[in-house]
């Protein structure tokens, strides 16, 4: 069981890789389409990119619902995020940009990916 989820590995890392170069070069339609099932599958880091998506209609459009139950399941599921201050609101939460948040989360843990 541990090998089969070493194995999985690889090809998540790859195709997130693929979804954030998509995303920096500013094709935010294909980053759109590589992360979106990531996303749905739990990677946090996904669901944080395309929540920002919605947010900022990039790839989409702009649909503050949307971007709302993406960056909820981000809180949700790590409700202590080194990068947002205790005391901000969720507005505050979806202020970051996508390249911050992925340095906020290096700097947090160095291993997640």
């Amino acid at each position: 069981m541990f090998v089969l989820t070493v194995c999985a590995t690889g090809p998540v890392m790859a195709d997130f890789q693929a979804g954030i170069s998509a995303y920096l070069a500013r094709d935010y339609g294909s980053a759109f389409r590589i992360l979106l099932p990531l996303a749905d599958q739990g990677h946090i880091e996904a669901q944080t990119i395309i929540g920002v998506m919605y947010h900022n209609g990039q790839g989409v459009e702009l649909d503050e619902d949307q971007a709302r139950n993406w960056l909820l399941r981000v809180i949700r599921t790590y409700p202590a995020n080194p990068s947002v201050p205790p005391e901000a609101d969720s507005s505050d939460r979806i202020t970051l940009t996508p390249e911050e948040i992925l340095k906020k989360r290096r700097e947090s843990n160095p291993n997640s990916f």
